[in-house]
């Protein structure tokens, strides 16, 4: 839930949009929700496995970004 940037202006309410990693920079992607619960949410589409995204709600788009393991 974290990562979502919430609705896209004039879209469906299972419209939201992600920062995802391209070419180094958070390059802002639209995608559509799916169910949800307290703290997760499913993406249907917009996104491919493997896509890494941002979960840094104060990164700004364009920004530089580099991945990170994940943390355990």
């Amino acid at each position: 839930l974290q990562a979502l940037r919430g609705a896209v202006a004039g879209g469906p309410a299972d419209a939201a949009s992600v920062l995802v990693l391209e070419d180094g920079r958070a390059q802002v992607r639209a995608v559509t929700l799916g169910w949800r619960t307290l703290d997760q949410v499913a993406v249907r589409q917009g996104l491919r496995a493997g896509e890494q995204i941002v979960l840094d709600p104060t990164v700004p788009p364009g920004t530089r970004v580099r991945s990170h393991p994940p943390q355990p």
